[in-house]
């Protein structure tokens, strides 16, 4: 204004077209039978497969995660287990897809596994489940704890939740570049109420009525 003159500012850039959806979907099929289970399943079922991957990708794409999991659900219907950090899917039945765990989409740990310490958690994971199942109740805890121990070893906690199959890491308070978080003491919180579930499947609860009795 002192000068009385104007200036004109260079055009903003045009933001770039946003990348248009997956039409296929990028996940590999694990197979332990050279593929005869795949085979075996009718053409539309294994469409129906594919088709599904691909919707589900598009949708975490599109950040719908609501929707993503409820493809998940439709996936393990037809008995298809999904492994979305190796990228994987493959056919399981239906006792070893109830025991199959995935990472949770919500760690936000920053912890990296790569394929064989992955597939071997997962291994560990499953095979808890189905202790528990057994009511081998100190088989299932000594596999918790042997986890619990190895995440520390790492500079991290790991949560289950067996209600969705999930687990996730937590950084330990004092680890390299580690806070205590809401999520961390979630977890704590997470791991005594399972381990109260399985004080009270082995009856754990009994010791406190022979105290009442002496009155």
């Amino acid at each position: 204004d002192g000068e009385s003159t104007y200036s004109l500012a260079p055009p903003k850039a045009p933001k770039p077209p946003k990348p248009p959806p997956p039409t296929e979907h990028d996940y590999a099929r694990e197979e332990a039978d050279g593929g005869a289970a795949w085979a075996s399943l009718p053409a539309e079922h294994r469409s129906a497969i594919d088709g599904l991957l691909l919707a589900r990708l598009q949708a975490k794409k599109s950040r719908q995660w609501e929707a993503a999991d409820a493809m998940r659900s439709q996936l393990n219907e037809l008995g298809v287990y999904v492994d979305d950090g190796r990228k994987v899917y493959k056919l399981l039945g239906k006792e070893e897809l109830s025991d199959a765990y995935t990472r949770d989409p919500a760690d936000e740990s920053g912890v990296v596994l790569n394929a064989t310490d992955e597939a071997t958690l997962v291994g560990r994971l499953s095979a808890r489940r189905q202790a528990q199942r057994s009511r081998d109740y100190a088989g299932a805890d000594a596999i918790r704890d042997e986890l619990r121990a190895v995440a520390r070893q790492g500079g991290c906690s790991i949560v289950f939740d067996d209600r969705k199959h999930t687990y996730r890491f937590t950084t330990l308070a004092g680890a390299p570049g580690g806070k205590r978080s809401r999520d961390e003491e979630g977890g704590a919180a997470e791991r005594s109420r399972l381990d109260r579930e399985l004080a009270d499947h082995r009856g754990g609860g009994g010791g406190g009525g022979g105290g009442g009795g002496g009155g």
